[in-house]
């Protein structure tokens, strides 16, 4: 995680923002990725921060992104292949 937070010098506008990268395990496997940014204005003699910003959150599934990628690709390759396997195996089978 890395916050970060700056103020322009003589004024009350600044930027802030922050980057979150969250693993299932040590190796990689994409939990969540949080990346957020914005501008920010605090009031005269006030304690508070208004921000105005943008966020990008990306989720993972559990389990390696390979993986996931892989089946996913075999099922549109079942998909689209699944008549032209049909037919070599019907035409093997009447050879046979």
């Amino acid at each position: 995680m890395y916050f970060w937070n700056t103020r322009f010098e003589d004024s009350n506008f600044g930027l802030q923002g922050d980057v979150q990268h969250r693993n299932w395990d040590l190796g990689g496997d994409l939990e969540q990725l949080l990346i957020r940014g914005g501008a920010t204005y605090s009031p005269d003699q006030s304690n508070l921060l208004y921000t105005l910003g943008y966020a990008s959150i990306t989720s993972g599934q559990f389990g390696r992104a390979e993986r996931a990628f892989n089946m996913a690709l075999n099922n549109v390759i079942d998909a689209s292949t699944k008549d032209l396997y049909q037919s070599k195996l019907n035409a093997l089978r009447n050879v046979m």
